[in-house]
This record gives structure tokens, sequence and C-alpha cells, in this order.
């Protein structure tokens, strides 16, 4: 609606209704000054204490997603709760005087705040993982609160750590890699809305799956004429704390060896024994590492004994 020529058509009208009964000019407003709108959505306005007019009522067009109503108010203010929370909206206010004359608009233009009784909450928090082990998070409000919501923030604690990883997305979900296989995590979400607002955190507890160790390394090795011993370094248990069960040295078709391990934190070297092998002969040995996961991808290395002295 174009309200300066409507303006301009009432305040003209006026004149010469005024002239045609011989009395002063018609009082015309001098319009609304400032407005605002509350946590509950009222849109309140206020004149200028220097109105030298009656002001009869206001007129207050309201434009939100395409639509324009119209509203009469003899306060000066309105309810306008029915409008959909976090819309953008424009709000055009005229005062009108007791000799119906429009004043000047004044015009708001605004995104509504979230209700101060909002539950801006997630809905749920789906957790899907892949086999090189990064891990999904994606999540969900109600559609009412949607248009509130310009960012999430997502916690991530490991257990028995006080100092969570801290992201800041505007998608809802959030792929990460730095998690370690077979830990318990703790994961929150939030929304983030109107001036920096943060809903409520909703929680999910998770343990990521089991993933194979990289294959092990050889540290030290001893060759004797009837017998190999070989040390080997397995993956620290801060990057992987699946269990580790056995090592296998598989020198087929000679002979396949499993040796149990008894899993601890710090994962010292491990020592493999083989014996009753022939002097002087040429072996070629695959060698695994099996934690919960199942075996890692094998170690080859080729190993001659020495030669009979005797």
């Amino acid at each position: 609606m174009n309200h300066k020529i409507n303006h301009f058509v009432l305040v003209f009208s006026c004149f010469v209704y005024a002239q045609q009964i011989g009395v002063a000019d018609c009082c015309e407003p001098s319009g609304v000054r400032s407005g605002t709108i509350s946590g509950d959505y009222v849109l309140s306005w206020s004149p200028p204490p220097e109105e030298p007019c009656i002001i009869s009522h206001y007129l207050v067009y309201v434009l939100s997603g395409g639509e324009e109503k119209v509203y009469t108010s003899e306060e000066t203010a309105l309810d306008v709760s029915y409008l959909p929370p976090c819309a953008s909206v424009q709000f055009t206010i005229i005062p009108v005087s007791s000799d119906d004359v429009e004043g000047g608009f004044y015009r708001l233009h605004l995104s509504l705040p979230v209700p101060t009784d909002a539950n801006v909450t997630i809905q749920y928090i789906g957790i899907s993982s892949s086999e090189s082990g990064h891990v999904t998070l994606s999540w969900d409000l109600d559609d009412e609160w949607k248009l509130c919501t310009n960012r999430f923030r997502v916690l991530i604690y490991e257990l028995e750590s006080d100092t969570p990883g801290d992201f800041y997305v505007t998608s809802n979900n959030l792929t990460v890699s730095y998690l370690v296989p077979c830990t318990h995590y703790t994961f929150g979400v939030t929304a983030i809305h109107s001036f920096d607002q943060q809903g409520p955190v909703s929680i999910v507890r998770y343990t990521t799956p089991a993933v194979r160790l990289i294959p092990p390394t050889v540290q030290s090795l001893t060759v004797g004429t009837t017998s190999v011993s070989l040390e080997w370094h397995i993956d620290s248990y801060i990057h992987n704390r699946c269990e580790v069960t056995s090592i296998v040295v598989n020198g087929s078709p000679h002979f396949t060896v499993t040796y149990p391990v008894h899993d601890d934190i710090e994962r010292p070297l491990i020592t493999t024994n083989v014996a009753n092998l022939q002097p002087e002969n040429m072996y070629f040995l695959n060698v695994t590492v099996v934690n919960t996961a199942g075996p890692s991808k094998p170690t080859l290395i080729g190993v001659q004994t020495l030669p009979d002295s005797s």
C-alpha cells in the first residue's frame, strides 16, 4: 500500500471539507517516533510528547510472508502473537486524529525475537560412523523454531575429561575424525538463536566402534641358528583403545604361532620368540596384531637363520 499517496489524499479531502463548512484547517498528527516489540509479541510505539492533535486511533499495517493485514488500535500497543516465531515482519504505524486525518507513517522492519516462553530444544541426535572411523552427528528442530536458529553449538566430552571439543556450525550436522576407537564420549548439541541466546543442551552418550590397529613395526631383531627373536611396536593407546588380544607370526608353510597379549595403556614392546627353525634357512614372516576389531594388515619381514657352526 502506498501510504504517502493515501496520506496526501486524506489531508487534502479534510482541508476541502473544512473550507466548505468554514472551520479552521484539520489537525494533522505529527506521526509516531519509535516502536519496539516485546518477547511476548506485543508491538508498542511512542507518539511525540508535543503532539498537537487529539489522536482517536492508530492504523497498523502488518506485512509478513507477502501478506499484509491492517488493524485498528486505540492504544499505543497491539498484540501480534499470531505471527510465527522469528518471522521477518514490516510494521507500518499511522496515527489518525479526531478529525479523521492520518499523520505521517512510521515503519519498522525486524525479525521477531524468540518468544519468552520458547523451548528451542534439539529433537534428536543421530550418530553414524564410517569404516575410516569418522563419526557424523546429525540433529533436528521442530519446524516452528527453524527460522529462529542461526547456528548450533556442539560439545564433545571424552570420558574423564573436563575440557570438551567445542564447535559452532550453521548446518544441522557435524563430522569429526579425531575420535579414538573404543572410547566413551558425551555429545551435547544446543541451538543458538536471536541475540546469541542458547537453548537447552540435548545430550547423547556414545562409544566409538572398534577399529583394527595399524600394522606392527619391528623394533629389534635377534637371529640364531634355530631361532628368531623380534620385538614389535604396536599403535599407541591414545590413538586406539580397542583391547589388543594377540600377535600372530605366520611363517607358512613352516609354522604359525599366536602369542597372547595382556593389553596395557603403556603398550610396551611385544617380544616374539620363534624356535625349532632350520639353520641357514630363509623364512618369510607375515605378522599381524589382533584387537577386538580383528587382525591388522600384515607386516612382511624376511629373516635368515645363522649357519650351524658345530
